[in-house]
C-alpha cells in the first residue's frame, strides 16, 4: 500500500519526532528568557545607579547634617532591597499564576532548585549594584553636591 501513500511508523518514533520539535521550541524560548533576565538585571543596576546619582545632593545634605556614610549606604540598600523584593515577589507570583493551569492537570515538573538559585542570583546582583552605586555617589565631594541643593 506504499504506492498509495500509506506510511506505517511506530507510535513511539512519531511521538519522539514531535517531542524533538517541541523541545527545540522550548529551549529557544528558554534562551530568550535568559537573555531577558540578563538584560533586566543590567537594567536594574543602571536604574539604581541613576537613582542614587540623581539624589546625590540630597545625600550630601544628609551627610552635612550628621548622617554617616555607612548609615546612608544602609538606607539606600534597604530602600532598593524593598523594591527588589517587591518586584521579585510580583514577578514570581505572576509566573506561578500563569503556569498553574499547566502544572496542576498535567503534573509538569518544575525545577524549583534552579528557580531558587536564579532568584538568589538576581537578589545578589541587585544588592551589589545598589551598594556600588551608593558608594560611588557618596565618594563625590560634598561641597559641589550641596551647591545644587
Amino acid at each position: 500500500m506504499s504506492d498509495y501513500g500509506l506510511d506505517v511508523v511506530d507510535t513511539r518514533q512519531r511521538l519522539a519526532r514531535f517531542l524533538a520539535i517541541q523541545n527545540t521550541y522550548l529551549s529557544t524560548f528558554q534562551m530568550l528568557g535568559a537573555l531577558g533576565l540578563l538584560l533586566g538585571t543590567a537594567g536594574l543596576a543602571v536604574v539604581e545607579l541613576r537613582s542614587v546619582l540623581e539624589r546625590r545632593g540630597e545625600m550630601a545634605l544628609m551627610r552635612a547634617s550628621g548622617f554617616g556614610v555607612n548609615r546612608l549606604v544602609w538606607l539606600v540598600l534597604l530602600e532598593n532591597l524593598l523594591l527588589l523584593a517587591t518586584g521579585l515577589a510580583v514577578g514570581s507570583g505572576a509566573a506561578l499564576v500563569s503556569l498553574l493551569p499547566h502544572m496542576v492537570p498535567q503534573g509538569a515538573g518544575v525545577p524549583w532548585t534552579t528557580l531558587g538559585w536564579l532568584l538568589v542570583l538576581i537578589t545578589a546582583v541587585g544588592v551589589i549594584a545598589a551598594w556600588l552605586a551608593t558608594r560611588r555617589a557618596l565618594a563625590a565631594p560634598l561641597v559641589p553636591a550641596l551647591r545644587g541643593e
